[in-house]
């Protein structure tokens, strides 16, 4: 089983101290949404265009793959001016990705306002996620739609995902969202299991499609060892990423405690 973690987990340490980390904890790889403290990974000087180059010897050189760059990019905003600068965001993440040779970039579905009409946000966000896939398709980039927001369900994700060019993006399947979504795990498979190429794991003690909270893995109420076992049954051959959100959360316990209990807890499932 292949493991990997967000740097949401641990939001304010140095590519030398995450590399540290995913070595001494035994994880092959890791997903970047926040490094040094900073959100917007443009600011971050360590991926800037005269230091991206070394930084991804670093991890290179450790034989820690980065797996993803996670990007906020979502285009259901009815402000055109706001989903043009997405559009700006989308790239400079798929440049970042590029030069660190990670595969994929994270954008999301997002929230589809309830007094607006849901086919037009739907052409805003095909419009958007087509542009910013052909930009990625020339990087060597792909783009990877999470299971989140009004695009928790399986079912919405593939709908989605059928009215843009083949090929063009994949999922990321967030079992807990799906799941506190009103979809069992196998339904959410029969959905878009032959669009899955990355799986975030958490657990929770108490959720619903209004919200959740968050505990360590195995000492919640999701069933994530069926998630696992179902995932193995169907032959999936990527990381399950650790998505644990101290970033959004400081009052979890931290990483030192996390991350080895994530570890130790998915290896009762194999």
């Amino acid at each position: 089983m292949k493991l990997s973690f967000s740097t949401l987990g641990c939001p304010y340490l140095s590519v030398e101290q995450i590399i540290d980390v995913a070595k001494k904890n035994g994880f092959g790889g890791i997903e970047i949404r926040v490094l040094d403290g900073k959100k917007d990974l443009t600011e971050v000087d360590v991926l800037k265009p005269n230091a991206i180059h070394e930084t991804r010897k670093k991890f290179e050189d450790s034989g820690i793959e980065i797996i993803c760059i996670n990007s906020g990019v979502s285009y259901a905003n009815a402000d055109s001016a706001e989903r043009e600068q997405q559009t700006v965001q989308g790239k400079d993440y798929i440049d970042i990705a590029a030069g660190l040779g990670s595969k994929y970039v994270r954008v999301f579905g997002g929230k589809i306002n309830k007094f607006e009409n849901r086919e037009e946000v739907m052409q805003w966000i095909l419009s958007g996620f087509t542009e910013l896939a052909e930009y990625g398709r020339k990087k060597g980039v792909t783009l990877l739609l999470e299971t989140h927001d009004d695009f928790s369900r399986g079912d919405d994700c593939r709908k989605l995902l059928e009215r843009l060019p083949e090929d063009s993006i994949y999922v990321i399947w967030d079992i807990l969202h799906s799941y506190r979504c009103g979809e069992t795990f196998e339904e959410t498979w029969n959905q878009i299991g032959k669009y899955v190429k990355h799986v975030h794991i958490k657990d929770s003690a108490n959720f619903s499609k209004q919200g959740f909270d968050i505990t360590l893995v195995g000492e919640g109420n999701l069933p994530v060892e069926k998630a696992v076992k179902l995932l193995r049954t169907k032959g999936y051959k990527g990381y399950y990423s650790f998505e644990w959100e101290k970033m959004w959360h400081p009052e979890i316990p931290e990483w030192e405690f996390s991350f080895p209990h994530y570890v130790l807890s998915m290896k009762t499932f194999q």
